[in-house]
């Protein structure tokens, strides 16, 4: 007859011990292994400026001043006890981002001086006005954060002309002295966000100073 032999349980709790060892030392190479993944070789994204980046956009509305012919027309009238008004500059302008760093574009302005008289009771307007049309390139030289700063060329051309509504004495000449237009400047934008910012730009050739509003797409 067989005796039945029970194994003793002093050997079953070190099997369970040396199992558990096991699988923690497993677990923990596997967390240092992933550790030393993600420092070593796991970069998170970067999120690209609110600023500027390659293909953005830009449409801008500005007032620039001052218009300098008409500045100078409207002291001689001035001088003749002549009312005028200096409208100065209005404008619009368009960008292109080829880089980053390099964009170009295209800018309209139109400038005003208004004239209005009086003569047998009856009232009439003669205006001196300015167009210019340039293509522009933008090198941008400074960006942090929301700010951007650039410095800008451009060439095109220029028109002036005079216009009048009095009947016995209509006007519509052309008179303008350098059909071509050059523009140099260095300026800025500041954007609230992805969006929406201002402008600011100095510069010769046009407009001294202005400023307006900017839309990015």
């Amino acid at each position: 007859m067989r005796l039945k032999t029970r194994k003793p349980k002093k050997m079953n709790k070190i099997k369970t011990a040396l199992i558990f060892f096991l699988v923690s030392v497993i677990t923990l190479a596997n967390k240092s292994a992933y550790s030393q993944y993600v420092s070593k070789d796991y970069k998170a994204p970067v999120k690209d400026s609110v600023c500027l980046n390659k293909s953005d956009m830009i449409i801008e509305a500005y007032y620039g001043f001052p218009y300098l012919m008409g500045t100078f027309v409207k002291l001689a009238l001035d001088s003749l006890n002549v009312h005028a008004t200096n409208y100065n500059h209005v404008g619009l302008r368009f960008e292109y981002l080829l880089t980053k760093k390099f964009g170009v574009g295209l800018e309209y302005t139109y400038a005003l001086l208004s004239v209005r008289y009086q003569q047998n009771l009856n009232n009439y307007t003669a205006n001196m006005s300015k167009q210019r049309f340039l293509a522009k390139a933008y090198y941008h030289f400074w960006e942090d954060g929301n700010f951007d700063a650039y410095i800008t060329g451009g060439v095109g051309s220029s028109m002036t002309g005079i216009t009048s509504n009095d009947p016995r004495n209509r006007v519509n000449e052309d008179v303008t002295l350098f059909p071509i237009s050059i523009r140099g400047g260095i300026g800025f934008r500041y954007f609230f966000n992805e969006t929406f910012g201002i402008n600011g730009e100095m510069g010769i050739g046009g407009p001294l100073i202005q400023g307006g509003i900017s839309i990015k797409f």
